[in-house]
């Protein structure tokens, strides 16, 4: 019996640090393909910038840019939402969610998740056969002549992996995806009590100062 409690303990301790672990393994690899979008969009910012120039100072139009800054944009919008789901910063409708509580905002914030892991499976599908596709074809784009495959397959790594995170959440979800509805009735309480609190105070006010007030029923003096 004794064996079996101090046991509990290290168990409960290793069972925390396997969450830890899978916790730090997700937001690495989240942060580092967010490092991919972000270095994509700063390209596209760099490559618009050049292009304004060879325009309108040299005369000379680059015929890659809308091309490649759609290729730089599509890697961009991948590469940054395994972060996104990770992180839980993605637009959401609450209009039932913010009225639900416990165990019912509980179980529709899994039926998102489930919703969102099951649309990553399915374009996984479709998308990791065209990226094969195009690969065994070396298609290439048509102006910048750049292999279109890597773009592909890296834009597929990071719909699996936002997959992955969005199942993850729903077992480990963060604190603000459950305790929204919770610390928003809290805020209005407050916000209740202070309001009453101050037009306490100003009929309190409002009392102390009324023998100093002229009767109003009197009718003015001869």
């Amino acid at each position: 019996m004794a064996e079996h409690q101090r046991a509990a303990p290290r168990t409960r301790r290793w069972h925390v640090a396997a969450l830890d672990l899978v916790e730090s393994g997700l937001r690495l690899v989240a942060a580092a393909l967010a490092a991919v979008g972000a270095a994509a969009l700063a390209g596209i910012f760099v490559l618009v910038l050049g292009a304004v120039l060879m325009r309108y100072v040299w005369g000379r139009p680059l015929a890659f840019t809308e091309e490649l800054s759609g290729l730089l944009m599509t890697v961009a919008v991948f590469t940054l939402l395994p972060a996104t789901v990770l992180r839980e910063a993605h637009i959401r409708v609450t209009l039932v969610s913010e009225r639900l509580r416990g165990l019912p905002a509980r179980g529709l914030f899994v039926l998102a998740q489930a919703v969102l892991v099951a649309f990553c499976v399915l374009f996984l599908r479709e998308a990791w056969a065209i990226s094969a596709f195009t690969a065994q074809l070396n298609l290439m784009s048509e102006q910048s002549r750049l292999p279109l495959a890597p773009f592909l397959y890296l834009s597929t790594a990071s719909v699996a992996l936002a997959g992955v995170a969005g199942a993850w959440r729903a077992l480990q979800p963060l604190a603000p995806a459950t305790g929204t509805a919770e610390a928003a009735d809290a805020a209005e309480r407050l916000d209740a009590a202070h309001t009453a609190h101050t037009i306490h105070a100003a009929q309190a006010l409002d009392a102390s100062r009324a023998p100093d007030r002229p009767d109003a029923t009197v009718g003015p003096s001869r």
